[in-house]
This record gives structure tokens, sequence and C-alpha cells, in this order.
């Protein structure tokens, strides 16, 4: 779990502003700034990737790596959720003490405090359909204080490290890697018939298709990408994506679906991931 974070640190700092890596008055804080809105931003999409985690898992499918994966993540969130709030250091983060801020992490954290025990539960093998339910019905609400908390450090600190436009798109890229992990979960439940619609699926790929198009070509208030690798990486995102697509929406119109094509989507959403954690942070300015 450290190493995943460590990883996604070095990430943020590569594409961290020349003022914020220099030695000077003020460079901690630009750098605990920096990693508050790209970790913020993250969170969201964590949430529904531990959701798809543990279906597969209930699904039988490579059910020992999910548990595990699903362990990881939830470690990650929580300790995401404790650095925004506490400080640490090997994050870049400092203990937070602006009222506005600790109240939005407060209603991030009441929400994962009801989410979280159905994820461990459903790792340790309880597979109550009450349990079922709540992980498939309290990951939205979770999942949209995530985002409001992500949104709320964007709106305070985004015209310090970029432009209103830019920080559009920043917002918009980190919610299609949020849709793409949601759509993969919903078409999980679907598939192991554990009780979410198929029209809920259906919804989430219509809105990632508009979400990809402004991401690309840019939109009223929304700034195309701000150099040649975030756009590289949205394209790439993109393409590995439309290979997911068919199993996707064979999934929606209730179509059966052999193993091997799941495994295969599993695949490919690690690469879409990769090349969507590298564009949500590229619109950071470049060193």
């Amino acid at each position: 779990m450290r190493t995943t974070l460590i990883a996604l640190t070095a990430l943020v700092m590569l594409w961290a502003p020349a003022p914020i890596l220099a030695n000077g008055a003020g460079a901690d804080q630009l750098r605990d700034r920096v990693a508050r809105v790209t970790l913020a931003a993250r969170q969201s999409a964590l949430l529904h990737s531990m959701a798809m985690s543990v279906c597969f898992s209930i699904g039988g499918l490579d059910a020992q790596r999910m548990d595990s994966q699903a362990l990881e993540q939830a470690d990650t969130y929580s300790t995401v959720l404790a650095g925004l709030r506490n400080g640490q250091q090997w994050m870049e983060l400092l203990p937070e003490t602006d009222p506005a801020n600790l109240d939005a992490l407060s209603r991030a954290s009441e929400h994962w405090q009801r989410f979280e025990p159905a994820i461990r539960q459903l790792v340790a093998g309880d597979w109550h359909s009450v349990v079922i339910r709540q992980s498939i019905y309290s990951v939205t609400p979770t999942s949209d204080s995530a985002d409001a908390l992500a949104r709320h450090y964007l709106t305070r600190f985004g015209e310090e490290l970029i432009d209103a436009p830019s920080a559009a798109g920043m917002r918009l890229a980190a919610h299609y890697r949020m849709l793409s992990q949601r759509a993969l979960s919903e078409m999980c439940y679907i598939h192991f018939d554990l009780g979410l619609p198929r029209a809920r699926l259906s919804l989430t790929l219509q809105e990632m298709e508009s979400a990809a198009k402004t991401l690309i070509d840019g939109g009223p208030g929304v700034a195309a990408p701000p150099n040649a690798r975030v756009a590289r990486n949205l394209r790439t995102a993109f393409l590995f994506w439309s290979k997911m697509r068919p199993t996707l929406d064979k999934t929606a119109t209730g179509a059966a679906l052999p193993d091997t094509e799941l495994q295969k989507v599993l695949k490919f959403n690690r690469s879409v991931l990769k090349q969507l954690d590298q564009a949500v942070a590229g619109y950071m300015p470049a060193r």
C-alpha cells in the first residue's frame, strides 16, 4: 500500500511547478497543496475500484488476488484521508489547520466510516445480502463526498497552481477516471446478478462518452489538454477503454460473459488507470 502511494506521490511531484520544488519561503506549503489536490482527486475512483474488487471476489474470479487488492485499496483510502488531516511527510502533506478544509474532510470521513465496514466484511467472507446491498448503495454517497473534498481543494488552491479552465479540465479528467471504475464495478454487480439495475451501467457509459469528447476538445469553461503528454495519456486511456467497451455494452444488455472476457477487461483496466493517473497529474504545470 505504501509503495503504491509513494509511486503516486512521485508522479505528483514530477509534474509539480518549479517553485514548489525549489528551496525557499512557502515551498512546503505549495508542495502540500499540489499533493492535496492530486491525492484527493484520486479517492473517488479508488472507492469504486474497491467495490469492483470485492464484487469479483464474490463472483469467484481470481478471488484471492481481488481480496488482497480490495484490502490494499481500503488501506490506501484510509491512509490518504488520515494524511490529509494529520499530515504525512512521505506524502508531502502538512497537518491540516484550516477549519473549512477540516470540515470537508470530516464529511468525507463520515461516509467512509459507513462504507469501509462493508468492504472489510465482504473480504472476510460475509456475503450476506444486506452487506452486499450496503456495498452497492453506499459507494455512491461515499464517492460523492470524496469528490466534493477534491473539488473543495481544487477550488481553494487551483488558482494558485493552474488557471480556472485547466482546473476544470483536471476535475473532468478525475471524474472520467472515477466513471471508468464505477462502470467496471457496475458491470461486475450486474454480471453476477447482485442486485444492480442494468440501466445504471448504461447511464455511466453515456456520461463517459460525453466527458471524453470534452476532455480532448475542450468545452465551455473547460480547457483542452494543457500539453501533448496529457493529450497522449488521455488518448491512450481512451484506446484501452475502447477495447473494454464491447464487454460493458454486452453486460448492459444482459448478455452472459465468459471468465476469460472478464479477465481481459481487468487487464486493460490497469492500463486505463495508469494513463488516467498520469493525465490527471499532468494538469499541474510541468517542472
